[in-house]
């Protein structure tokens, strides 16, 4: 999208700003969106963000399942539901994210040879690192196999997806908002076309 966009607006610059986003540091990090940088990219639901943020859905995410290599379930393709039967299955605190909170209440009242496992509401490297070191199996997003190299992602034979998105200010600038109309019309037009 983006090259497509900036050929049509090449006033539009891209600059990839470093930035914390451990489970400590995240919201204050948050706090400097439309001061220190102007967007950010990835997975929504999140009501904690929704309070500090705007956002611009891009699309959807599968969530599946990830394991160490070393896990039974890794040689697996695909995981049934019941393949995590007797699993203990770390995944975020339940009041965080509708998405996450409907699958608990699936398993909770369907599934509860499933052992759930609260992680913080914010993954960071830590969560990744404890679910490869416990042999945990951790409720993750497709977009994410590649963020640690001893865990494997499988998706999971069910619809539950999260939401993918752009962030922006509460009170966005006029640049913000200019490029947020580039990528409407843009959206807008593959969407005729397809």
């Amino acid at each position: 999208m983006w090259g497509q966009i900036t050929d049509e607006h090449p006033n539009f610059q891209l600059e990839i700003i470093p930035f914390q986003d451990d489970r400590t540091t995240i919201l204050s990090t948050l706090s400097s969106l439309g001061r220190d940088f102007d967007l950010i990219i990835g997975s929504g639901g999140s009501k904690e963000w929704e309070q500090r943020m705007n956002f611009y859905p891009l699309g959807e995410y599968k969530i599946c399942c990830a394991v160490s290599r070393q896990h039974p379930l890794a040689q697996k393709k695909t995981l049934e539901i019941t393949d995590l039967y007797g699993e203990n299955l770390m995944t975020i605190k339940r009041g965080d994210s509708a998405h996450i909170d409907r699958i608990r209440d699936l398993l909770e009242k369907e599934h509860p040879r499933i052992h759930l496992t609260d992680a913080p509401y914010f993954y960071d490297i830590s969560v990744f690192n404890a679910c490869e070191q416990q042999g945990s199996v951790l409720l993750t997003l497709e977009v994410w196999s590649e963020v640690h190299p001893s865990l494997v992602t499988i998706p999971v034979n069910w619809s539950y997806t999260a939401p993918f998105v752009l962030w922006y200010p509460k009170e966005p600038s006029p640049d913000i908002l200019a490029f947020l109309e580039a990528l409407r019309h843009y959206r807008n037009g593959r969407q005729r076309a397809e």
